[in-house]
């Protein structure tokens, strides 16, 4: 699906479409969604970098980025500009001061956005129809304060390639084709999983667990060195122990031989 991304470029905008693209409103320093806050900022770390260890083992193709400005034309001839939280797609992995996507041939493949307070209906409704109409093949909308309503959703792209409603797992997860992950939420967090349920660690968090491991395999050693130990003190105490029964059943047959040879002896002189 990703070699579709450029379709865009070649389509003629509705008189809605031309509206909408004229009114949105770009994403810029200036504009007060784009502060974020600690938690926004934890939970786009909390994704980007196992993603990005991920990537860098299995996928060096990719090309992942956060907060970067995509620039993209509006019919009416100028550039207009959103700041995704995370973007991911399969182009030369190098750094960029912006995405140019008419000199990139598209949108990126995925985004993410994580909701700013205040500001839902931007990434919820408007953000949701521009990435629809550029033709991104799926949109992840992250909401860590949510409570009422559900924290995880998106759209995609379906088999025949209409921007739909982004269909949840039985764990509220979203499976991504583009990634061959799964999104899956972790209290106020956004983690990833593989097709087998396993976590996708950080480049850190994956030196931690083999540290783990490694302390964990030392312990399991150290534990079995003890107790190799502890049956060979008990070996030795038992051949000192057998040692020990040896010698005094030694000195008792002695001390009976000597018996039976006194009363051999005494039976003979009774017998003379």
């Amino acid at each position: 699906m990703i070699a579709q991304r450029d379709l865009w470029i070649h389509r003629t905008w509705t008189r809605e479409e031309r509206d909408f693209l004229l009114a949105f409103v770009d994403d810029t320093e200036e504009s007060p969604w784009m502060v974020t806050t600690d938690l926004q900022q934890q939970v786009i770390d909390a994704f980007r970098f196992p993603l990005r260890h991920y990537a860098a083992k299995y996928h060096p193709e990719w090309y992942i980025s956060t907060d970067l400005a995509v620039t993209f034309p509006k019919p009416d001839g100028s550039m207009g500009q959103v700041a995704p939280d995370v973007l991911v797609t399969v182009a030369e992995n190098h750094l960029r001061d912006s995405f140019n996507v008419a000199e990139e041939g598209g949108f990126p493949a995925f985004v993410l956005e994580v909701i700013s307070p205040d500001y839902g209906k931007r990434d919820e409704e408007e953000k949701m129809q521009l990435y629809g109409m550029y033709r991104v093949e799926e949109y992840a909308i992250f909401n860590p304060r949510a409570k009422r309503k559900v924290k995880l959703q998106g759209y995609h792209r379906d088999a025949a390639g209409a921007w739909v409603s982004w269909q949840v797992g039985p764990r509220g997860e979203l499976w991504s084709e583009v990634l061959g992950l799964a999104l899956v939420t972790e209290g106020q967090y956004l983690g990833l999983q593989d097709a087998e349920g396993h976590w996708i660690l950080s480049e850190g968090e994956e030196a931690q667990e083999r540290a783990a491991e490694a302390k964990q395999a030392a312990e399991e050693a150290q534990e079995r060195a003890e107790a190799a130990q502890e049956r060979a003190e008990e070996a030795e105490q038992r051949a000192e122990e057998a040692e020990h029964r040896a010698a005094a059943e030694a000195t008792q047959r002695k001390e009976l031989e000597a018996l039976f040879a006194e009363a051999r002896a005494a039976l003979a002189r009774l017998q003379g």
